[in-house]
């Protein structure tokens, strides 16, 4: 379900992107009006043609048209009605200049100029076409449908071409960033797993040297002990003996030193075993002794 959301959204990102993107190079490259110049025959009667195609909201006023100084503007006819005044400065080769006002504002107008000859329509020029942001084209330059969807999907190309390469440029930094991540990352994991060595070799360090002190403290104890397991047994055999000496009976005097035994709790020395146990720890403190 995650994946199919981040899908729908991605894709409903892309369309939003590519419509402003279209609709904002075909409003900023598209003019104001585009006017086309050409040449039409009413019987033997030429007349040079200029349509103008308003694509803005206001009349386009000011429109300066070179033309030959031997036409009459009454002449002129227009659909719709245009005002056409005559401006008074002269154009050097037998050209004047008039001024085309009031084209209406989303609307195609159709001006026809009667001229001498077919040739004649090939000097018709706007003047001032880039000061008012109007196109010119003769109508021997109208695209066919194929140059439509040549030139269509050329623009559509180019602007997929510089989503794409913005797109692969921002993926890309954004790549390296996580890489980056990744390999600090990596780094703190390695410093971490080497310091969790060096803690690991502490710790052994440390828990042999307290094992090894363990063992000595507890063998100079059992060597305590063990002397002075010594010393009791030495006088337990001394009391006996003079015990029985004295004319003692000899169970009596074993019941005796069993119930001194008891009473004192010397278990492990009355037995001996403190010789095998003192053993014992110097054999394990000899192999500490050899690991360490």
């Amino acid at each position: 379900m995650r994946k199919a959301v981040d899908t729908l959204v991605g894709v409903v990102i892309g369309f939003v992107v590519t419509f402003l993107l279209n609709a904002a190079v075909s409003y900023s490259t598209q003019p104001n009006a585009l006017v086309t110049t050409g040449a039409v025959a009413v019987g033997s009667q030429w007349y040079a043609s200029l349509e103008v195609e308003n694509y803005s909201e206001r009349t386009i006023d000011g429109l300066r048209l070179v033309l030959p100084a031997s036409i009459r503007l009454q002449n002129v006819t227009a659909v719709p009605p245009v005002r056409i005044t005559s401006v008074a400065s002269t154009v050097a080769g037998g050209m004047t200049r008039v001024e085309i006002s009031a084209v209406e504002p989303r609307a195609i107008t159709r001006i026809l100029i009667p001229i001498a000859s077919r040739t004649d329509a090939d000097d018709l020029v706007v003047s001032n076409a880039a000061e008012k942001n109007v196109g010119m084209r003769t109508s021997d330059q109208i695209e066919t449908r194929l140059q439509n969807a040549v030139s269509y999907a050329v623009r559509t190309a180019l602007i997929y071409a510089v989503i794409a390469g913005i797109g692969s440029w921002l993926f890309a930094r954004w790549l390296d960033a996580k890489y980056a991540q990744i390999a600090e990352h990596r780094k703190a994991l390695a410093r971490a797993e080497e310091n969790i060595e060096k803690l690991h070799a502490e710790i052994n360090t440390v828990r042999r040297e307290a094992a090894s002190t363990a063992s000595r403290v507890k063998i100079l104890l059992v060597a305590r002990l063990a002397d002075l397991a010594k010393e009791l047994s030495f006088w337990r055999r001394t009391v006996r003996d003079l015990l029985i000496q004295s004319g003692a009976d000899k169970r009596d005097v074993r019941e005796l030193t069993d119930s001194i035994t008891r009473s004192l709790k010397t278990f492990w020395a009355s037995r001996g075993e403190y010789e095998a146990d003192l053993e014992a720890l110097k054999v394990a403190a000899a192999l500490i002794d050899k690991e360490k």
